[in-house]
């Protein structure tokens, strides 16, 4: 039923598409000319020769048949959608809904496109809608390089078969730039955004709703890129544009007052951005159902602001609470918005000092994003979907929470293991590699000092050596990655070139070590590194 819903129901549901489907009618014997869309339902349960028509045409996946139905089958799935709960018996409806089975599968979609391209049964411009809706779907299936793909040929073909300034062509161009934008690459996004707009323009009114929502997700990219002032303007010219067409409270408008309220949040404008989101949510509770996923979003939004504003801890956590609620009760199957959300609660708790209750957390995340794991490391880097980000945060959340209860052994996993999954995944998300490296080293240094504490003045306080050769194996490995991404005087460069230094002085490498401490010291002039490389030259010397 979705691929007819989603990609026949794109066709131009016009006088030629009936006339199609009447010529279909009067072949088969169905000389009835009084056909209305209203009776599409009836129509198809009292014929058994049109009912074994469609289910021989579906099982035959014969598209030139199908296609040239796609009046009646439009009709049939929005009268479905409106029946099934207010019309049709339960005989009827229990027929109908054995026939869902039958339609094709998307992984077959396609298969389908390709063979009734061949057989010229579609015009060009029909087919330009089949790949862009194709292109929806696997969009909404996250898989991105393949809707690109046909988001392309789309365009392609848009752009061959019609004028410059169409407005299915700009739709063609903002589908990419949606991709293009949740791969990040922001300056392509931007690009493509431009082009839509300037058709656009040429196309509709300035105060049309496509110019606002493509003037919002312009101001999104702009946000993105921390072009600010000019991101919050778009914003603003959005919600102007709606304000003037759509009620207070239409959904349009909401989301302009949120993007705005997100950007004066990255402004630290806390006040005025929790004054907005507590509109926003007022208005959404009064259009919506109790558990609405935009109620969830926006009481998740003051969850933030109460957190970043005053560390209002409890109130904060009675927010990420509610809509981990309402996840919970209406939206069972949206295992990463329950996850994320469960992670906010962690943090909040781990925060408060927390740990068991935080690590119990945390924990479950994990269980319900490595659910996923498998099929979402299969799929490239690039469109890497969130169950992987979201195994990656919860092995360093849990790792913080066992180097705070000393758990070093446990930490080290958990962060050696979100370090394989980035190098192995993700390779050029070096800010992501570096946070697990100097976790990993700090840890080291960390145990070696609990190791210092506890063995005998016999042993002189001195660690296994192999366990600091490890220290300094991935100190060197996070040394190497900020240094290329920092100023040398950077508190972080700093604090590791130190960290070396100690490596190599515990591992009797006075001469290296020394030289690390000097570099360290150029940087910032600590006493406590000077009398290092007072101690060490004297040492030294004396050898």
């Amino acid at each position: 039923m979705q691929l007819f819903h989603d990609i026949i129901s794109y066709f131009p549901h016009d006088e030629q598409a009936k006339k199609d489907m009447m010529n279909r009618f009067r072949l088969y014997g169905d000389e009835k000319s009084d056909y209305q869309s209203n009776d599409a339902i009836r129509r198809y349960l009292n014929n058994s020769f049109l009912q074994n028509l469609i289910t021989k045409s579906l099982q035959g996946k014969d598209i030139d048949q199908l296609y040239q139905l796609r009046y009646f089958l439009v009709d049939l799935i929005k009268n479905f959608v409106i029946h099934q709960q207010m019309k049709l018996s339960k005989h009827e409806l229990n027929h109908f809904k054995q026939k869902q089975g039958q339609i094709i599968q998307w992984n077959e979609a396609r298969l389908c496109y390709d063979r009734a391209i061949k057989s010229n049964k579609i015009n060009l411009q029909d087919s330009a809608v089949v790949l862009s809706s194709i292109g929806n779907v696997l969009y909404s299936q996250d898989k991105y390089e393949e809707a690109y793909d046909f988001y392309q040929q789309a365009l392609e073909i848009r752009e061959e078969y019609y004028e410059h300034f169409h407005v299915d062509i700009a739709i063609s161009l903002d589908n990419i730039s949606d991709i293009l934008i949740d791969q990040k690459k922001y300056d392509q996004a931007l690009e493509y955004q431009k082009r839509a707009m300037s058709i656009c323009k040429e196309y509709y009114q300035s105060n049309h709703t496509y110019i606002a929502l493509l003037l919002y997700r312009t101001g999104y990219i702009l946000y993105q890129q921390e072009i600010i002032e000019e991101a919050l303007n778009l914003n603003q010219q959005a919600l102007t544009i709606m304000k003037n067409l759509c009620s207070s409270s239409h959904p349009d408008v909401l989301y302009a007052l949120t993007n705005i309220a997100h950007i004066r949040y990255g402004q630290e404008m806390y006040e005025e951005s929790l004054q907005l989101y507590q509109q926003v949510l007022a208005l959404f509770i009064q259009l919506y159902s109790s558990d609405h996923i935009d109620i969830v979003y926006a009481l998740i939004n003051i969850g933030d602001i109460l957190l970043d504003e005053n560390e209002n801890f409890e109130q904060a956590l009675d927010f990420y609470q509610k809509s981990l609620t309402m996840l919970e009760r209406s939206y069972p199957s949206y295992y990463a918005f329950i996850a994320n959300n469960l992670n906010l609660i962690g943090n909040v708790i781990g925060q408060q000092m927390k740990f068991d209750q935080a690590l119990e957390i945390y924990n479950r995340v994990l269980k319900i994003a490595q659910e996923k794991l498998d099929e979402a490391l299969a799929i490239r880097e690039k469109d890497l979907p969130y169950s992987y980000t979201t195994v990656l945060s919860n092995l360093m959340d849990i790792g913080r929470i066992k180097v705070n209860q000393s758990n070093f052994d446990g930490a080290l996993d958990d962060f050696s293991r979100a370090v394989t999954l980035l190098q192995e995944y993700d390779p050029l998300n070096q800010s992501e590699l570096a946070i697990g490296l100097e976790w990993i080293a700090s840890i080291w240094n960390q145990k070696h000092v609990s190791i210092a504490k506890t063995i005998s003045i016999l042993a002189q306080g001195q660690p296994n050596r192999h366990e600091y050769q490890l220290s300094l194996i991935y100190e060197m490995k996070y040394y190497s990655i900020i240094e290329k991404n920092f100023s040398p005087d950077r508190k972080d460069v700093i604090n590791s070139l130190t960290n070396i230094a100690q490596c190599y002085e515990h591992l009797n490498e006075l001469e290296i070590a020394l030289k690390y401490y000097q570099r360290s010291f150029s940087f910032d002039e600590k006493q406590t590194v000077k009398d290092k490389i007072d101690q060490l030259s004297t040492q030294i010397n004396e050898e």
